[in-house]
């Protein structure tokens, strides 16, 4: 006897729905998944690749192996809902997810038109005097409406107003460990003028 049939929309929405905190447990997972049949090899590589992280690597060749593997994949490029970029060297926890790659290929995920890309935290920057250009091309996409700040220091508040303003599209808006090197401006910070209608939800 053959067990009973479960239909593929079924199985596509449990591949998406898998989870863990540790994510070697996750990937290994979604391995398993995706080694299971060919039906299941796309969403389980979509749901590996819904959050990617942009941050150092120690070999380059790396960093290229995976820009030309998103460059050419659809099915990848089409997954991703979260880009994390980080500027230092920090150590991000077990459950932070894959795609370990440097700010610099961040236009060539932008060239493979992501278009679920909707959330984008920003993690671990010592100074937002003057902010990255890989930023300003992020903030470039209308599409993102959720922004993320976590563990940032602020030394300079008109380029930090500056780059709020350059997320048209923002709905959502939340700091986490915002600090600041001085404290005289510090009510110029508490106070950024936003329009009651239009002003996002901060957190």
């Amino acid at each position: 006897m053959t067990g009973p049939i479960v239909p593929l929309e079924l199985q596509y929405r449990t591949i998406e729905l898998v989870w863990d905190r540790q994510y070697t447990v996750l990937q290994a997972t979604l391995r398993s998944c995706a080694l299971t049949c060919r039906a299941w090899l796309v969403p389980s590589r979509r749901r590996l690749f819904r959050s990617l992280v942009l941050g150092p690597l120690n070999r380059q060749e790396q960093v290229d192996v995976l820009a030309s593997f998103i460059s050419a994949s659809r099915d990848v490029s089409g997954a991703v809902e979260q880009l994390i970029i980080t500027t230092d060297d920090g150590h991000f926890s077990t459950s932070t997810p894959p795609g370990y790659v440097r700010p610099q290929v961040i236009p060539i995920i932008l060239a493979a038109k992501s278009p679920r890309l909707r959330s984008l935290l920003v993690y671990s920057l010592n100074k937002m005097s003057s902010f990255p250009d890989h930023i300003r091309i992020v903030a470039a996409v209308s599409a993102i409406t959720s922004l993320r700040l976590q563990s940032i220091r602020i030394d300079n508040v008109v380029a930090f107003r500056k780059m709020l303003a350059m997320f048209s599209s923002i709905r959502e808006l939340s700091f986490i460990n915002l600090r600041q090197t001085s404290t005289y401006d510090v009510p110029r910070l508490m106070s950024l003028p936003l329009d009651p209608a239009s002003a996002p939800h901060s957190y």
